[in-house]
């Protein structure tokens, strides 16, 4: 029986695929209404109030009715509409209450989540410095984007602070990077620029008064290194304070900020090199045997040398050495080792004064008379042969610059005897050189005369005396 307020139902049927009742088929009145089911396809169909045929079940719900229009799920996949307009699934987009993963993703507008995961590639738009591409919630402004083709840039307040662009080098505190791999720019005054950190310390690239410097970083900026940008010179400080300065010219001051000029190096205070300084210029080279200093140019090389026995100043190449004072030549040694002493020829000595000999070694000094230096000492008797002497009178040849004797006379007339001469007599007063082991005649050793005319003077004397005695005797006979 029916409910009150309800009339009965009257249900058809039909297994034919795809029909469906019309307006005709169905009765809708107060007697009551009647259903028609479509069992093949799934369908439940009724009359309304405005004798339309509606469907008021489905075994598949289609989207036109608010289903998905599937007939099976597939686990955590989320429901989409595809380009069809067809509620679909795909393994791309799932969601298992917690996180949403998807294969591709595209928005316009922002995105706000604790933890954003891609394993594939994530696009974004390029943004602005004012509104980043990646940026945080609450602080819109900084974050990243990409200010042009294979560009990145970090912006921080809305301005830019770092910038990598398309060859790689790196612009900190600048959007130019001047084709450098790290360029760092300190804009807003104070030290900036780079601080270097290791376990030992750290160094500091940055600003030091107003210069490009590189600095100690410890408990203050010290500098090491400065560029003088106003002078275009390079300082080196220690301990703070200024040590050495190269200048635009070239020249190099230690100890001082005075320019010596191109190529030129000014001191405050000692030098040594390799060795503590003792005195203005100390160098050492460690050894028994080495060269200290080397000066040359193109045609000339000085050595200062050393060894363990002594030292010594040495040309290495065919030229003369030269000693000089007041901007003025006074002495030099010759290639081939002869010594020229301008200012000796006129310069009046003292009274305490002796001979002066230079013995076959080179070596300048006197001659001892002392007992003790002498050996096989003996009276000399005979002096005939100094009777046999022929003294001349001469005057030198000039020598060319070859060494070769001219025709050009040397000086004033000069007396003495001829060397092949006295060789003839008394070889012992002539003196050589031995050249390829042979003796070359050389000259005459006139010193060696002396005490052979003192005693030839002493004889005469004494046959003077005889003579005189005789003399005086004869007068007393008379």
């Amino acid at each position: 029986m029916a409910q009150t307020g309800y009339t009965p139902i009257l249900i058809y049927s039909s297994s034919t695929a795809s029909a469906a009742p019309i307006a005709g088929n169905l009765t809708n009145s107060t007697l009551g209404s009647e259903l028609a089911i479509n069992i093949t396809d799934g369908k439940l169909f009724y009359k309304d109030n405005a004798n339309a045929i509606q469907v008021i079940g489905w075994k598949v719900v289609p989207t036109t009715a608010g289903g998905t229009g599937l007939t099976s799920f597939t686990a955590n996949q989320v429901f989409y509409a595809s380009s069809t307009s067809v509620i679909a699934q795909s393994a791309n987009l799932t969601f298992n209450g917690t996180t949403l993963t998807s294969g591709g993703f595209t928005t316009t507008g922002a995105i706000s989540t604790a933890t954003l995961s891609a394993s594939g590639v994530a696009t974004f738009s390029a943004g602005t410095v004012s509104a980043p591409a990646i940026t945080t919630a609450g602080d819109t402004n900084t974050g990243i984007f990409f200010p042009a083709a294979d560009t990145i840039a970090f912006t921080e307040g809305g301005v830019e602070s770092v910038r990598i662009d398309n060859n790689g080098n790196v612009g900190i505190g600048t959007s130019t990077t001047s084709n450098s791999k790290l360029t760092v720019v300190a804009s807003t005054g104070g030290t900036g620029g780079i601080r270097v950190e290791t376990q030992f310390g750290s160094a500091y690239f940055g600003n030091f008064n107003n210069y490009p410097a590189m600095m100690y970083d410890g408990a203050s900026l010290k500098p090491i290194i400065v560029y003088d940008t106003n002078n275009n010179a390079n300082i080196l400080y220690s301990n703070n304070t200024e040590r050495l300065r190269i200048f635009s010219s070239g020249g190099v001051s230690i100890g001082n900020t005075t320019d010596p000029g191109a190529t030129n190096l000014f001191v405050s205070g000692s030098i040594g090199a390799g060795a503590s300084p003792g005195t203005k210029f100390d160098a050492y080279n460690s050894g028994t045997t080495s060269t200290v200093i080397r000066a040359r140019n193109d045609t000339t090389t000085v050595f200062l040398d050393a060894n363990n026995a002594y030292a010594y100043l040495n040309v290495f190449t065919n030229h003369p050495l030269l000693f000089g004072t007041n901007n003025a030549e006074r002495a030099r040694f010759t290639a081939a080792g002869g010594f020229t002493c301008l200012g000796i020829y006129n310069t009046i000595v003292g009274a305490t004064n002796r001979d002066v000999f230079v013995d076959n070694a080179g070596v300048v000094g006197y001659v001892s008379s002392t007992r003790e230096s002498k050996t096989n000492i003996e009276n000399l008797q005979n002096t005939d042969w100094l009777y046999a002497l022929n003294p001349v009178t001469f005057n030198y040849r000039k020598r060319d610059d070859n060494g070769e004797y001219t025709d050009e006379i040397d000086g004033d007339i000069q007396y003495g005897m001829i060397a092949e001469d006295v060789e003839q007599i008394r070889p012992d007063l002539c003196f050589y050189d031995e050249i390829d082991g042979e003796q070359h005649l050389r000259g005459i050793q006139y010193s060696k005369l002396v005490p052979v005319m003192l005693k030839a003077m002493q004889q005469l004397k004494t046959q003077l005396d005889e003579a005189k005695a005789e003399i005086d005797t004869l007068k007393g006979n008379a």
